[in-house]
């Protein structure tokens, strides 16, 4: 935990108001602070004065006892003591990546006034982290005291490094997908329900503002009951990171934890998100000689939902200019949704209902991942909750899973 010179943590009991003790993080725990059964612990940034800044407005943590006989042990109460300067302190981020995703993630960091980041890159570290520190091992991450992680390595490296941060105390962002295979999700999921510290998918279409009034639209029943839809996405996978060797692109890698399906699974999500539940998927997978990449270029796949809906997927690694696209039916009217323009229309068949929606004028794709981030600190913070979990990540991997054993076997599979 990085508790910058001059912070004190002091701990006040509520039954006993003028006793405090300063605690600094070696500092024993008296049997004295057993018999507390609430705590409040507050942060004073002035260490010349023995008072709260009168503009200050401190974190309040209260403790209450787990029994009326088996209240919080001293060495309980002090990690709360301490998790709640730590919330309190400036976040601290190492960025695990140095690809056009984890170069994204260190500007919008900087730009949001994140000043201490830690980038760990193999290669590294890209031209453009100038002013941000660089290490290469997770022993070097571990002294640079980080609050926060990011992790935008490569898919199937991402459990590992996620794991890592989970045992340094990090909250964790995970870049989509969450891994390459179900199976190593398992250790995470669990090292993060013992750790109890936040972790934040990014599938960041949940932050699209037309995307959002789809799904309003759809809570509102404004199309009716939704019977089907239709996503599409297709590029051009040499174009669609501008600046990075292609040849080397983890997205056509099999053995990094590439593919289509994995790569591009927003839909696979954003369905799920809006739709409901998936009960099971029949797909067909090609790949193409032309781009000489050793995972599928094309997929078609269909999805039925709990709920009755079908819903139909297309993704490509061939199109250009991109294309993304969502169309929903309903029994009382259809929804359209363009990726490109960030327009959405709902038509009702009546004719009674047209309604338009369309992103500010200022909004891009980095837009969204701006609002993913200021989503995952407040998630962090404890005022929002995560819209996108590590469970909803694991559905994701599960359906994709799906997907590509139904090519394989050319049969419908269950999810």
């Amino acid at each position: 935990m990085h508790r910058p010179p001059g912070r004190r943590a002091v701990i006040v009991s509520r039954q006993c108001p003028q006793l405090g003790a300063e605690w600094s993080r070696n500092h024993d725990v008296t049997g004295e602070l057993k018999t507390f059964e609430h705590v409040t612990v507050i942060i004073d940034y002035d260490c010349s004065k023995n008072q709260i800044p009168s503009d200050w407005s401190p974190m309040i943590a209260t403790l209450q006892p787990r029994s009326d006989t088996a209240p919080h042990s001293p060495r309980t109460v002090l990690r709360t003591v301490l998790r709640t300067v730590e919330d309190l302190s400036p976040a601290r981020c190492v960025v695990v990546g140095a690809g056009s995703a984890g170069r994204r993630h260190l500007r919008n960091l900087a730009a949001l006034g994140i000043d201490s980041i830690a980038l760990r890159s193999l290669k590294g570290g890209p031209s453009d982290s100038a002013g941000f520190r660089s290490v290469h091992s997770w022993d070097e991450a571990s002294d640079f005291e980080p609050s926060i992680a990011i992790i935008a390595n490569p898919t199937a490296l991402h459990v590992d490094a996620a794991l890592e941060a989970t045992r340094l105390g990090c909250h964790v962002l995970i870049e989509k997908p969450v891994a390459d295979r179900i199976e190593s999700t398992m250790q995470l999921q669990a090292a993060i329900t013992r750790r109890n510290t936040t972790a934040l998918v990014g599938y960041q279409f949940r932050f699209h503002p037309t995307l959002r009034a789809v799904r309003d639209w759809l809570q509102q029943g404004v199309i009716g009951e939704p019977v089907s839809a239709h996503a599409h996405w297709g590029e051009y996978l040499p174009g669609s990171q501008p600046g990075d060797d292609q040849r080397a692109d983890p997205n056509g890698r099999c053995d990094l934890g590439g593919g289509l399906v994995l790569a591009l699974s927003h839909p696979l999500d954003y369905m799920r998100w809006l739709l409901g539940e998936v009960t099971s998927v029949s797909a067909m997978t090609a790949r193409r000689p032309r781009l000489a990449i050793g995972v599928e270029d094309v997929a078609i796949m269909a999805l039925r939902m709990k709920s009755g809906a079908l819903a139909s997927i297309s993704l490509d690694y061939v199109e250009q200019p991109a294309r993304h696209t969502l169309d929903i039916v309903g029994t009382a009217g259809t929804i359209s949704w363009d990726a490109a323009t960030g327009t959405a229309h709902a038509r009702c068949n009546a004719g009674a209902t047209n309604l338009w929606v369309r992103p500010e004028r200022n909004f891009n794709q980095n837009t969204l991942l701006v609002s993913e981030l200021q989503h995952f600190l407040a998630c962090v913070r404890g005022t929002e909750q995560p819209n996108c979990t590590l469970a909803d990540g694991v559905w994701s991997v599960t359906i994709a899973e799906a997907v590509l054993r139904s090519a394989r076997e050319g049969r419908v599979v269950r999810v």
